[in-house]
């Protein structure tokens, strides 16, 4: 009987606890805030973004995503990524110089983009670099050439320079007017006894051509002059610019935006990749370089065809992978070329840009699945004021007066 009795009154001490309320400290806070149905959606979708899927379809919430002939991997940046041309890039791989083209395209796939997408990565890989000229000692080459070339030229400086002076002012009093700005480079261009490379039509179909291995290349929409040895392009900045816009905003996304003009997500991610690969500096535009390059292609080509016809007779030791580029003087080791560069932005100045280019740097882009040791690249820039006609004409003088010669090994 006790035991039934004690049995019987925890099932009613049990029954009556359940009846009373919950004391005030075992309450739940009033600042503690119940997840929602859609807080705890977004958190299950945030928790299974750390391993997602290897593959789904598409879906009409989707984000729109960028052909792959355009992508690249990026994330939508603040501000501008392409900062300081001249800084280089960090890579945890070997020196650009130990690797072929190949291998480093194979290593850093983003790369191999059209040269108006080139980035300050670019110039790092491929070891060059942007040098102030106005503020570095300039360094005379070496010149080698016979004495009486030389005077000859000093001789004929004279005779153009009224010719100059009338072009750049031409350039000053026109660099608001593109065609107008043009004939009077073409002017400037004519009084240093240089000509069209390739015609007067070189915008509308001709270029230089940027040559990759025997069979990949990649029209140039640029102006090049020749005279003699030297060689020189020119470069409306504004252009290329224009020409770099139309890379990201292609035929299809024009399209695109003439039946649905108020597509935000798109213009955003169009907007952000424009942004990565525009110069910080305008002067210092990566697509120079590959428009050296180029420029330095054609006149080494230039140089072995003009070498074989002149003697017919000698025996050039030639196998199944040399190069027509290859063909050059042996003892020649440098490829000198040039770029004049204008832009609306500097309507008082323009400026130039010289480079040697080793042959061993050139024989990269004729064979990429090769590695050659090459050094690295100096790029020198000079600013040229078109206020100051005589400071202006010195600086052409040194420039194109001095660089009409055939650069040689230093012998040791």
């Amino acid at each position: 009987m006790e035991v039934t009795t004690r049995s019987t009154q925890a099932r009613r001490q049990t029954a009556s606890s359940s009846a009373i309320p919950a004391r005030k400290d075992d309450r739940p806070p009033a600042s503690v805030d119940v997840p929602s149905s859609t807080q705890m959606r977004k958190r299950k979708a945030e928790r299974s973004l750390s391993n997602p899927p290897k593959q789904r379809h598409a879906c009409c919430d989707d984000p729109p995503r960028i052909p792959c002939g355009l992508q690249m991997p990026f994330q939508v940046p603040k501000a501008n990524d392409n900062v300081g041309e001249e800084r280089a890039t960090s890579f945890s791989n070997p020196g650009p110089s130990t690797l072929s083209l190949h291998d480093l395209i194979r290593r850093h796939q983003q790369l191999y983009v059209h040269p108006l997408q080139w980035t300050s990565k670019h110039l790092h890989v491929l070891a060059c670099q942007f040098v102030d000229q106005s503020r570095v000692s300039k360094a005379p080459l070496k010149d080698v050439t016979n004495r009486s070339s030389q005077q000859s030229s000093r001789t004929h400086r004279n005779a153009p320079s009224q010719n100059v002076k009338k072009a750049l002012a031409s350039l000053r009093s026109h660099s608001n007017n593109d065609k107008l700005r043009d004939w009077a480079i073409e002017d400037l261009m004519a009084a240093y006894d240089f000509h069209h490379q390739t015609g007067r039509n070189s915008r509308e179909g001709d270029g230089l051509l940027l040559r990759y291995g025997p069979h990949d290349q990649v029209l140039l929409q640029v102006d090049a002059f020749s005279r003699s040895h030297v060689s020189v392009a020119y470069l409306d900045l504004d252009r290329i610019e224009s020409l770099r816009t139309n890379t990201v905003y292609t035929r299809s996304y024009r399209k695109l935006f003439q039946k649905w003009p108020d597509n935000e997500p798109v213009k955003e991610i169009l907007k952000a990749k424009l942004r990565q690969i525009q110069p910080s500096k305008r002067q210092y535009d990566p697509f120079i370089l590959a428009v050296l390059v180029a420029l330095a292609q054609a006149k080494r080509r230039s140089c072995a065809t003009q070498s074989s016809a002149k003697a017919p007779t000698s025996i050039l030791q030639l196998d199944a992978r040399t190069k027509l580029s290859h063909t050059t003087d042996p003892t020649a080791s440098f490829t000198q070329v040039h770029v004049l560069a204008t832009s609306t932005c500097e309507l008082t100045r323009l400026w130039a840009f010289t480079a040697r280019f080793p042959a061993s740097f050139l024989n990269k882009f004729d064979d990429p699945s090769q590695a050659f040791q090459a050094d690295p690249v100096i790029i020198s820039c000079s600013e040229i004021p078109l206020l100051s006609a005589s400071a202006a004409t010195d600086i052409l003088d040194k420039i194109f007066g001095s660089s009409d010669q055939t650069l040689y090994k230093e012998d040791s």
